[in-house]
């Protein structure tokens, strides 16, 4: 599938995240991906800046505040000023919600520069489907 390997060499190159795709590829999800303009207020974004609730979410991590707030202000200064973001990096989990499993900074961006779509590369399920909540990834960049 050529927009899996598309991920797979994106979140092992520039988006620096090979702990997503080391899981993707270690749960066989090679298949069921496809490019999507999606409304960025209906995915669920597990990480943000300390003090944001996660709380009960076992996908949850999250950064200093400065530090957050210093990669989307960044990221919405380049938009605003007309710059190309990549697709975000998006996963269905088993009761059909769409999770970012890339692109949480860029998100946030596109949404206060009240941007509402973007695209997105989605695996979506199939008859395999894929719970999320079933893996750590407290600790990982996402």
């Amino acid at each position: 599938d050529k927009l899996y390997s598309w991920v797979d060499s994106y979140l092992r190159g520039p988006a620096n995240n090979p702990a997503a795709a080391d899981i993707l590829a270690s749960n066989n999800m090679s298949d069921g991906w496809s490019l999507e303009l999606v409304r960025l207020d209906s995915l669920i974004r597990h990480n943000g800046p300390e003090g944001e609730l996660f709380e009960g979410n076992p996908l949850a991590c999250s950064e200093a505040s400065s530090v957050w707030n210093n990669r989307t202000s960044s990221l919405r200064e380049a938009i605003e000023s007309g710059a190309e973001m990549p697709p975000l990096v998006v996963v269905q989990g088993e009761s059909g919600e769409l999770s970012i499993w890339d692109g949480a900074h860029r998100q946030v961006a596109f949404l206060q520069s009240d941007i509402a779509e973007h695209w997105a590369v989605v695996r979506r399920n199939s008859q395999n489907a894929f719970d999320a909540s079933e893996i750590d990834l407290r600790n990982e960049s996402f």
